[in-house]
């Protein structure tokens, strides 16, 4: 059944999510210095600021060992530089090479993390949250599957399964549709709470989805992954970012919160 878990509670409750809501800084196209930034995602109110960039899904005939690559090789690959404001539009090398299809050419995912970056930067996390703390998370409303009518199992197992499924889907599908909001001037998402744990509760299914927005109730850090994003943005104490600069499997970089998100601040590659 597409999004369900039990791993995390559906809320019916979003007012815990106010202070996000309405600690965004606005953003519009025009004038370029009013472009969508960090802190169009991720509340200016932290010490510091990561960028995490999305792992590159390597699809080379014959690869062994790791299935992905990491920006910097593909920028290295194509004369390019790895810095804050990178866009992989602009380092991919597929503009400089008409008619060549890299093996990197629909990657890295977009609104999600791929399940071992998610799981160690749940890793980090878990130094600076307490075992028992609540966490928040949110989804955004617009994922196939998540409203009615947007998905169908066509599955193995006949008629009745199939029947089954798609009343247990809808019924589902409706609670969703009833939950309540957070709403931000570019984005509404579905909240959950539990502990951080749940952060993969629609990973390890067919959804295959990370969460979009989520936090824990002291809110001593941020993790945001937009939909249409290549990287995941988070907030939290120096040390904190230094251990995500610092850990193996994810290829971060520091940023600011006010430094912009959208493909043209790329000046440096583009």
């Amino acid at each position: 059944m597409w999004f369900y878990t039990d791993k995390i509670t559906l809320c019916s409750d979003v007012s815990s999510a106010e202070w996000y809501s309405t600690g965004l800084k606005s953003s519009s196209w025009e004038p370029p210095s009013q472009r969508p930034k960090i802190a169009s995602w991720v509340p200016d109110v932290f010490e510091s600021y990561a960028r995490i960039l999305h792992p590159v899904n390597d699809n080379s005939t014959g690869k062994t060992g790791s299935p992905f690559m990491t920006w910097k090789s593909v920028a290295e690959k194509n004369g390019k530089a790895v810095h804050p404001l990178v866009q992989f539009e602009c380092i991919d090398g597929i503009a400089r090479a008409p008619g060549k299809v890299e093996p990197w050419t629909d990657n890295p995912r977009e609104g999600t993390l791929e399940s071992e970056h998610l799981h160690a930067l749940m890793d980090e996390l878990a130094k600076f949250t307490r075992p028992e703390e609540l966490c928040w998370f949110g989804l955004w409303e617009g994922w196939g599957g998540m409203t009615p009518g947007s998905a169908a199992y066509f599955g193995r197992g006949g008629a009745k399964r199939m029947s089954d499924e798609a009343a247990a889907t809808a019924k589902l599908q409706a609670q969703y549709a009833a939950a309540p909001r957070v709403k931000t001037r570019t984005r509404n998402y579905i909240l959950f709470s539990g502990d951080l744990g749940g952060a993969d509760a629609f990973v390890e299914t067919r959804d295959n989805q990370s969460m979009s927005i989520w936090w824990p109730d002291s809110r001593s850090w941020f993790v945001a992954t937009e939909v249409d994003f290549r990287s995941t943005y988070v907030g939290g104490s120096e040390e904190f970012v230094t251990a995500i600069l610092e850990n193996p499997v994810l290829e971060a970089l520091r940023v600011d919160a006010s430094d912009r998100v959208d493909v043209q601040s790329d000046t440096i590659n583009c």
